[in-house]
């Protein structure tokens, strides 16, 4: 019997993530925006918690001003690339956005990411976290673009979809942080606890800058392994 879902269940799953990829990705443009936007604030949010020799830090702070946006870019892009309507119709396109998502993220995106992870929060396993996600992200994605160059379309897609697997832990990151939020508030947990120190900073971050792309890349796998790709992208990636 074949583990592929049935094709109507395949087009509405892939619509179904495309649409809620796009409300991801607006959430994430409005969490960048006011970063991006005079006075250019450092005491909001992520930079709220940086020390301050770092968002006086400019080589510090010009990655960051990359990384917010050359991500978001990363983000937009990619939704279109895995719909699979978009393929068929418009190939030229899907090729040309490739190519932008993957330039954005090779020399911009993942870069930046690397250099603010040697400066990220909650000790140095949750450095190593993101050192690693931001190498993996780049290798990953240069797979990817190395496979299309040789036509490799079915080895081409694999890598995409764990590509973009890594572009999503940034969502992730926050879904884990808010639901992590959410557990406390609800069992009336303090932070600092003697009781729960593992659900307070530091220790609980550690957990979020493995988990976000560790449980993504554990997704992709999955839906690689239950050929969706030949489901989605046809038998031209067989």
């Amino acid at each position: 019997m074949s583990n592929l879902l049935p094709k109507k269940l395949a087009q509405f799953t892939a619509l179904f993530l495309l649409l809620l990829g796009g409300f991801f990705v607006l959430i994430m443009l409005n969490i960048a925006l006011p970063y991006l936007l005079p006075p250019f604030p450092t005491d909001i949010d992520f930079l709220a918690n940086k020390e301050d020799y770092l968002t006086q830090d400019a080589f510090y702070m010009s990655a960051f001003y990359t990384h917010i946006t050359s991500s978001c870019l990363v983000l937009a892009l990619g939704l279109p690339l895995f719909w699979p309507y978009f393929l068929q119709k418009f190939p030229l396109w899907h090729r040309r956005l490739g190519r932008y998502y993957s330039y954005l993220l090779l020399f911009l995106a993942a870069p930046s990411g690397l250099i603010m992870a040697f400066s990220g929060s909650g000790g140095t396993w949750a450095k190593v976290a993101f050192v690693c996600q931001a190498l993996l992200w780049w290798t990953l994605t240069a797979q990817a673009f190395r496979l299309a160059l040789a036509k490799n379309f079915r080895g081409h897609a694999t890598f995409m979809i764990r590509s973009y697997a890594f572009s999503l832990s940034a969502i992730s990151l926050r879904i884990f942080s808010y639901l992590i939020s959410y557990l406390r508030y609800q069992y009336d947990i303090p932070c600092p606890s003697e009781s729960f120190p593992y659900l307070c900073f530091p220790q609980i971050y550690v957990f979020e800058a493995w988990g976000s792309w560790l449980f993504n890349a554990l997704i992709a796998e999955i839906l690689i392994a239950k050929g969706l790709i030949r489901l989605y992208l046809g038998p031209k990636f067989n």
